[in-house]
């Protein structure tokens, strides 16, 4: 074999992997846990959102960023650098850690988990969490709030989701005050 036939051996056995972990699309299923949360409220703890995600490559690398839509105003606390208090998590068999992006709000509505990076397990596998989202319920009262995902980036990612519901809101002790008081006539010690 001459020597350019070999050195063009060793690049394509060196691209093929490379080439074959591209190919690999990472198919994610979204699954939610609603939370009861009160109609009145401004800053509701929502319920986690789960992604599934399984037919990766083993080992491969998912870079890019997750894009959260919710059905009413995001209300997160915003820390000095502009980030949001929203967590998204990965676990990939050694138990749940940071996946490495940061949560910036797009718009009222949206948070972008931005640089997202982390490697899949040996299968290919990996369970994305997003944790800590809040919401504000009393902008919609009487209906459930939702939350969709998108991703954009260059890790072949697909998200099969319809609206996930992560609230219900429920009438809390606010909602249901009256503003007449009835108070029985109290009846205090007598001086001694």
């Amino acid at each position: 074999m001459s020597r350019p036939n070999f050195v063009l051996s060793l690049v394509l056995v060196a691209a093929v992997p490379a080439l074959a972990q591209q190919g690999s699309p990472l198919n994610c299923v979204v699954a939610a846990v609603p939370a009861l949360v009160r109609s009145e409220g401004l800053a509701e703890k929502l319920g986690d959102i789960v992604l599934n995600c399984s037919g990766g490559a083993a080992g491969g690398t998912v870079t890019g960023n997750l894009t959260l839509f919710l059905s009413t105003n995001i209300t997160n606390k915003l820390s000095a650098n502009n980030s949001l208090d929203v967590f998204l998590t990965v676990d990939t068999g050694s138990g749940q850690r940071s996946a490495g992006a940061t949560a910036i709000s797009n718009a009222l509505n949206t948070v972008l988990f931005q640089g997202m990076n982390f490697t899949l397990s040996n299968s290919g596998t990996a369970i994305l969490r997003i944790t800590n989202l809040r919401g504000a319920a009393s902008l919609v009262p009487d209906q459930s709030i939702t939350a969709r995902l998108a991703n954009a980036g260059p890790s072949g990612i697909t998200i099969q989701s319809s609206p996930q519901i992560v609230g219900i809101p429920q009438p809390g002790l606010l909602a249901n005050y009256s503003s007449t008081f009835v108070c029985p006539p109290s009846t205090l010690p007598s001086e001694v």
